[in-house]
């Protein structure tokens, strides 16, 4: 799995800043690999630090990043990049030539693709009973998820409709499950602003027992 890590700078006073935080540009990490961050400062600022997305300064006993410095830069790597590191990053300092603490920021977003939890291809229910079609999606940002049987989109709700997707879980609940139910369906997951797609194809299947015992006719 990859993630792309957009930085985002933000000037935090009027003119140029005299601070430098390279990459300057969006760059391309691996899942769980480092990002690190620079920020460069001129001989006259004193107090640099950097400031985490909590707005609390970083020091080198803070979770999940380390600190190191040397003349004129203070670098900030995060480690085991995920989206719980998403948000804004700030390197500040106070700039002896006009008495004023001066910052410029970075805002980190954290792309992950697309991925089927614990995918369960063939559910078993039992006749007549409320069930959930189980489809667990992750990605950063969420993506949306559209079920289907055959060619047909399934877009009922819960007030209008038999079968309707939970807006919470994304699941697919059917009520009173009966033998038409069963059969193919697709779990589309779709994610906009990188254009993924994703489908996950799940057999329904519907006893007259219940759900993974089968019922056998004595004659």
């Amino acid at each position: 799995m990859h993630l792309v890590v957009l930085a985002t700078l933000v000037l935090a006073v009027s003119g140029q800043s005299p601070f430098s935080i390279k990459p300057d540009n969006a760059r391309e990490t691996v899942a769980n690999s480092d990002l690190l961050m620079s920020c460069l400062y001129p001989s006259y600022f004193k107090s640099v630090r950097w400031l985490g997305i909590d707005k609390e300064a970083i020091t080198n006993v803070t979770v999940g990043v380390k600190l190191d410095s040397s003349l004129g830069a203070l670098f900030l790597t995060l480690l085991n990049v995920t989206s719980d590191m998403n948000g804004m990053y700030t390197c500040e300092g106070y700039d002896t030539m006009i008495n004023q603490t001066v910052s410029e920021t970075r805002i980190v977003s954290v792309f992950e693709p697309i991925r089927f939890v614990a995918p369960k291809m063939r559910q078993t229910f039992e006749l007549g009973k409320t069930v959930d079609v189980v489809c667990q999606v992750s990605g950063n940002p969420a993506p949306t998820v559209v079920w289907k049987k055959g060619t047909k989109n399934l877009i009922g709700t819960q007030d209008n409709s038999r079968v309707y997707k939970d807006p919470f879980t994304n699941n697919l609940i059917i009520r009173n499950i009966t033998k038409w139910d069963e059969g193919q369906y697709s779990c589309l997951a779709r994610e906009l602003n990188k254009g993924q797609t994703k489908d996950l194809s799940i057999f329904v299947d519907v006893q007259f027992g219940p759900a993974g015992i089968q019922v056998l006719k004595l004659v």
